[in-house]
Formats: C-alpha cells, structure tokens, sequence
C-alpha cells in the first residue's frame, strides 16, 4: 500500500516493462497496480485486484503509453468522483491486443 501513488510500482523515468504481475496493491492517490510517470513500453502486464483513491485502479499513465497484450481486470477506484477504474491515460495511448473487464470507478 503506498500513502501516494503507484502502490505496486512507481515508474519517474520512462518504462519499458515485460511480463509483470501487480495484483492486489493499493494506493492512497492514483496508480493502484502502478504510476508511470513518464513514457511508458508496457507488453504482457497483468493489473488484476488493485485499488487506487482518485485515479487509475490497475494504472496511471502519466506520459505517452504504449500498452500491448495486456490485461487489466478487477481494478477499481473508490473516491467520489474518482476515474480510471482499470487505467487512466493523461497523454497520447495506443493499446492493441488488451483486455479490460470487471474494472470499476465510483
């Protein structure tokens, strides 16, 4: 559980990330699963169970994203008016070959 964002993981530089899990973290901002803060390369993710207060359940992408053969499920976000229950993109994002389900933002 992370007091700010990116409960699983937090990215400042660009990421180039392959492969990885992040399942049943949280964080008190944005980024349940993770925060990237920068560009971000994103290939076979999992993001399944994370919970974020504000912004992006499973993930926030800060900078431009490019999300392939992912999955984001059973994400949520929990503060009024909160968005991005399985991800929330802030900049230009080109997702291909994902999956989004049982995601949830109040």
């Amino acid at each position: 559980t992370a007091i700010g964002s990116g409960g699983g993981a937090s990215f400042v530089a660009t990421a180039n990330v392959t492969g990885s899990t992040f399942v049943d973290n949280s964080s008190q901002e944005s980024g349940g699963g993770a925060r990237f803060g920068a560009a971000a390369n994103l290939s076979g993710g999992m993001f399944s169970g994370n919970t974020a207060a504000n912004t992006g359940g499973g993930a926030v992408f800060i900078g431009i994203a490019n999300v392939s053969g992912s999955t984001f499920t059973g994400n949520s976000t929990i503060g009024p008016g909160s968005i991005g229950g399985g991800a929330n993109f802030l900049a230009t994002a080109t997702v291909t070959g994902s999956t989004f389900a049982r995601n949830s933002a109040q």
